[in-house]
């Protein structure tokens, strides 16, 4: 007993820690084709991203997935012995049986104690060389709906042309910039660039090289006082572009999973019979999470907090980055839907990922006579319908972004609660029965969305619970010297 706990434990540690490294890994030396007139093509995330921005990228992508593993590795038994059957089976197949059966039967008889060893093998097995691709396809669509090339592209463009017009062109520049700096070689991409897109990738190559510790703005602004250019940027504040602190970051997760916890131990003890007097026709069926059931009230706290509410958090700020940065190529609705887009793929492959682990603890008789299958109309309802929730939510706030924050904050609350709502009474209509199970669920939706824009108030960036549909004016517009270098300094935002 104690030698399974230790090795569920080990596993679970070393896997969720593995993960998050291999998925940083892939979203941070991300790399897009070279396009001469996007600078950061030629160079990785991490190259053009500060520590803070990199820790950032890197926690909303790779903490959903390493905590859809700790979650997995808890039913590791439950997982791995339809694995077997499967297996086995296909062994059969190919094979043929064995006379002895031994192989079958050491497979059969594998000890439960190494079950979560098999689901670390076999997660870690997912981030082969090739195996990898769908990770890295989801990490891509992340920096593209962030738009955080396109944030780069448009400073690094700004401060070229900035520095272009004050030194007198581009030769001027150059030797400028290569008596101060070593000298930059430019790819054979750029031979046929304008002289901005080639002086803003040698910015950009000496702002990872030079001053790696300084976020971008500041690198920019000290390459150009060190070649003797005037004040670059002067209507760009580097806080406007990046506030967060990571302390606050951990508080405010702390903050919610307290909530969590309090919400999952009270709610069974919080008795709602009363609402029966009230109208048996209105309220009935009806039905609430018992004291015994607190562990499926726990498991399904932990799905839609990562599904719903954590998505909620990365689609504010997403959108919010994006129409900073996107704000003349596209319309707010084409923003929201970007978005919109990306929040759903990542909550379906969250979502799906725990109702499979629903069904194998199904099919191994956990789940009492309740039999779930992958076929089912109802699974995919069940899938689907909650996916939807944080991208509907984000457009909600979108739309209400003109009116008073509080306002908007509270139809976003009232809309998940009604969300959440309709998807369980949608889901129970294709089920067996109508149990009512849907007024928690409603109840469910109020309570993380309200514990979600409470703990996010001890973030010190208001991206987070604050939708900014309007540009940046700093880097969208500006008063500039000529009318040739206002075109220029667009060039990365018209395109």
């Amino acid at each position: 007993m104690y030698l399974d706990g230790i090795i569920l434990t080990a596993t679970s540690i070393v896997g969720f820690l593995l993960i998050i490294i291999i998925l940083r890994d892939i979203i941070v030396e991300s790399r897009v084709p070279a396009d001469q007139s996007s600078p950061s093509s030629f160079f990785s995330v991490r190259q053009i991203s500060s520590k803070s921005r990199i820790f950032l990228i890197s926690f909303a992508y790779s903490i959903p997935f390493a905590l859809v593993y700790l979650y997995v590795s808890l039913y590791a038994d439950s997982v791995v012995s339809p694995a077997k059957d499967f297996l086995i089976s296909k062994i059969d197949a190919v094979l043929g049986p064995d006379p002895s059966g031994g192989l079958q039967s050491a497979l059969k008889n594998l000890p439960a104690s190494l079950s979560p060893i098999f689901v670390l093998l076999v997660s870690l097995l997912i981030f082969a060389p090739i195996l990898r691709t769908p990770f890295v396809i989801l990490a891509q669509l992340l920096l593209r709906a962030a738009g955080t090339r396109q944030r780069v592209d448009v400073i690094t463009t700004r401060a070229s042309t900035d520095i272009l017009e004050d030194l007198g062109g581009f030769d001027n520049s150059e030797r400028a910039l290569d008596s101060e700096f070593r000298d930059t070689p430019l790819p054979v991409e750029l031979v046929q660039a304008t002289d901005v897109e080639k002086f803003s990738y040698k910015l950009l190559y000496l702002s990872s090289t030079e001053f790696p510790q300084l976020n971008l703005v500041n690198s920019l602004k000290s390459i150009g006082r060190r070649i003797g250019a005037g004040e670059i940027m002067t209507d760009v504040d580097p806080d406007e572009i990046y506030k967060i602190m990571n302390f606050y970051l951990v508080a405010s997760l702390v903050i919610y999973s307290v909530i969590c916890c309090l919400y999952i131990f009270l709610i069974p003890e919080f008795n709602f019979r009363y609402i029966e007097s009230i109208d048996p026709a209105l309220f009935q069926p009806f039905s609430w999470p018992a004291v015994d059931e607190m562990s499926a009230l726990a498991s399904s706290v932990a799905q839609r907090s990562l599904s719903f509410v954590f998505l909620i958090g990365v689609g504010y700020y997403m959108f919010s980055s994006r129409r900073r940065y996107y704000s003349k190529a596209e319309s707010e609705i084409q923003s929201a839907g970007v978005v919109f887009a990306f929040l759903t793929i990542f909550s379906v492959v969250i979502n799906l990922a725990f109702v499979l682990v629903t069904i194998s603890r199904s099919q191994d008789g956990e789940l009492g006579k309740t039999l779930i299958a992958i076929n089912q109309k109802k699974i995919w309802i069940e899938i689907f319908l909650p996916s939807l929730a944080a991208g509907l939510a984000l457009i909600v706030a979108a739309f209400s972004s003109k009116i008073s924050n509080w306002f908007s904050l509270t139809l976003v609350v009232c809309f998940s609660a009604v969300w959440f709502f309709l998807s369980q009474y949608i889901y129970e209509i294709n089920a067996t029965q109508v149990i009512g199970y849907y007024w928690h669920q409603a109840v469910l939706g109020f309570c993380l969305s309200s514990a979600y824009f409470f703990s996010v108030y001890f973030i010190n960036d208001t991206r987070f619970y604050r939708v900014k549909v309007s540009p940046s004016p700093a880097l969208i517009g500006r008063s500039s010297k000529s009318e040739d270098s206002s075109a220029a300094a667009a060039v990365s935002i018209s395109r």
